[in-house]
């Protein structure tokens, strides 16, 4: 900016170029405080970033501490779990084979049990098997040493009447109870065979239930015994064939005969329960085996429903 000549213009030019000076010191001052402001904010926004950085570091290392332990719990709780794995397998593996073993001697024993019973039904068949044949043989000594007595006692009285062992026509007839008689299984001591509906054994059967000689046998039984005969129902018919009882009923009967006694041979119905019919085909009647038995005393202790007829001689 140009200035005048003169004395006055000089002045002028001064006092501007102070104002100017001042204007370019003030300037000059603002832009120092700008820069200084400037280099404060840049050295706080520097320590703020470092102390940020700081904070986000120390973060970082508190979370991988803490993914550290986790995992270091989690291996542990594997470990623990794998172990407890391990033991209940060994412990259901030690079961299973206690089981095993417990199975096995359960078998064993059902085994031991079963041929135990088998021996014991075998001995029982056996002995009474037996106690028949003994019966039998003792009965046919009892007849021969009654036939010796009687033959001697009549030597020495008189001559001996000759007596007719065969019996009648009737009595022969009577004594024919194998004529329905069926061929039985190798070794068996009795066998039961069905009689058809029908056939002359059944309706010989039907007859004899059906005589009116039932009532005649229930006038002597005052314990209920025509009640039950007056409303029987014939289901089923069975006959038992025992050689063995058979032959010890023959010779008791031959002995009566030779005695010169009447047999007095009568049909008789004889109510048991079920489970006890073996033991009737096997050995006979018993009183001890009969769950149908009545006296005075006792009365009936099933009902005829209950019960399965027996038809003897």
């Amino acid at each position: 900016m140009g200035c005048d000549a003169g004395e006055g213009s000089f002045g002028q030019c001064g006092r501007k170029r102070s104002r100017l000076e001042e204007q370019e010191t003030a300037r000059q001052a603002k832009c120092q405080r700008e820069q200084e402001e400037r280099a404060e904010e840049r050295t706080k926004w520097e320590e703020q970033e470092r102390e940020r950085q700081q904070q986000a570091e120390r973060a970082r290392q508190e979370q991988e501490e803490v993914l550290h332990r986790e995992k270091k719990l989690l291996a542990e709780e594997a470990a623990a779990f794998e172990e407890k794995t391990r033991l209940e397998q060994a412990a259901a593996a030690k079961a299973a084979e206690a089981l095993a073993k417990a199975q096995l001697h359960f078998e064993e024993q059902k085994k031991q049990w079963a041929e135990q019973q088998r021996m014991e039904r075998e001995n029982k068949e056996r002995e009474e098997r037996e106690r028949v044949e003994r019966e039998a043989r003792e009965l046919k000594e009892e007849e021969e040493r009654a036939r010796q007595a009687r033959a001697e006692a009549e030597a020495k009285a008189k001559p001996a009447t000759t007596v007719d062992l065969s019996g009648s026509d009737d009595d022969k007839q009577q004594e024919g109870g194998q004529k329905f008689w069926q061929e039985m299984n190798h070794g068996w001591v009795k066998q039961l065979f069905d009689v058809p509906k029908g056939s002359d054994e059944y309706k010989e059967v039907s007859d004899i239930l059906a005589q009116d000689t039932v009532a005649i046998c229930a006038k002597r039984n005052p314990w209920g015994f025509a009640a039950f005969l007056t409303c029987y129902e014939l289901l089923k018919l069975e006959r038992i064939q025992n050689p063995t009882l058979y032959a010890c009923y023959m010779a008791l009967k031959t002995s009566k005969i030779k005695a010169h006694q009447d047999p007095k041979e009568i049909y008789a119905v004889h109510g048991s329960a079920k489970e006890t019919i073996d033991n009737i085909c096997s050995g006979g009647f018993n009183r001890s085996a009969a769950h149908w038995t009545s006296t005075p005393s006792r009365p009936h202790r099933r009902r005829p429903a209950d019960c399965v007829c027996t038809l003897s001689l």
